[in-house]
């Protein structure tokens, strides 16, 4: 059994092969999955629900990716780091702003194997990032009981 249950992702797809397939291949690593269909409905899942990771297509209608990012981070600042671009093309200028703005980005196609490793690598980032911060303010309650 996998030790991913209390990570819930957010997979925000118009494809709607693509995004079942999403959710079927994170669910069956042990990941809470919720999806939708574009930007706007994203965003309402995301002001309702707390999720640990977005992927979202940047090419959507309503909303693409680039302005779903751009809501989510204006609104909670902290998801900055908690999302994964997918796209068709490399060529398209938002995906060129998602590599510029060094946002993880994923090329359609892809191997579901890519997407686990990716999903992975940010949770882990993420929690480390988490964790270092409860530490910092553990030690400097820990100094300031001391003092």
């Amino acid at each position: 059994m996998n030790d991913n249950t209390l990570q819930k992702i957010l997979v925000v797809e118009d494809d709607a092969l693509l995004r079942e397939s999403l959710q079927e291949v994170l669910t069956g690593q042990g990941y809470l999955v919720e999806t939708c269909q574009d930007g706007i409905e994203g965003l309402e899942k995301v002001c309702a629900n707390r999720f640990n990771l977005i992927i979202t297509d940047i090419k959507m209608p309503n909303l693409d990716g680039n302005e779903l990012y751009l809501s989510i981070v204006q609104r909670y600042p902290n998801m900055k780091d908690k999302f994964l671009f997918i796209s068709a093309n490399f060529n398209d200028l938002i995906f060129k702003k998602a590599a510029k703005g060094k946002r993880r980005h994923l090329a359609k196609p892809f191997k579901m194997a890519e997407i686990i490793s990716y999903v992975k690598a940010i949770l882990t980032e993420s929690e480390g990032r988490h964790l270092a911060l409860i530490d910092k303010q553990t030690i400097g309650s820990q100094i300031t009981d001391n003092a």
